[in-house]
């Protein structure tokens, strides 16, 4: 049995017709979100049937 590795990558682009302009989408700013600060039904809704699960 000769066993081979699939590879499978997916890229999507989005449609931003909201933005004036590109500025600030070839260099953004990251920043760290601390999820312990995030209440689970205000701020997010846990994975379920229709959701993601990130």
């Amino acid at each position: 049995m000769d066993l081979q590795p699939i590879r499978y990558s997916e890229s999507a682009t989005a449609d931003r017709p909201l933005l004036a302009s590109r500025h600030g989408l070839d260099a953004p700013l990251t920043i760290t979100l601390d999820s312990s600060l995030f209440t689970e039904g205000t701020h997010y809704m846990p994975p379920g049937m229709g959701r993601p699960t990130t």
